[in-house]
């Protein structure tokens, strides 16, 4: 497999960021903080209940990651039109 040239911000840059704020200055708004918690939340999640399910993908489940998806849609939409959204914290 040939890798390009371009790289994207994993795991180690955004935790370099959080306690280093270099090389790429990122500021942690509400908005960002929230997108993070539901990435963690919506993981920890579609783990949990696949572990309970013996890993099978059942209609329940997909019910709940397309309801899980359809809130963070909705939230994020709030927070990009509320000015609380980009307020630095």
């Amino acid at each position: 497999m040939q890798q390009s040239g371009r790289q994207g911000l994993g795991l180690c840059a955004v935790l370099g960021n959080i306690f280093v704020s270099t090389p790429y200055p990122l500021r942690l708004t509400v908005q960002l903080l929230s997108c993070l918690g539901f990435l963690a939340f919506s993981v920890l999640l579609a783990l949990a209940l696949m572990f309970y399910s013996g890993f099978v993908g059942t209609p329940v489940f997909g019910s709940i990651m397309l309801g899980l998806y359809a809130v963070f849609i909705i939230s994020t939409v709030v927070l990009d039109a509320v000015p609380i959204g980009s307020v630095r914290v």
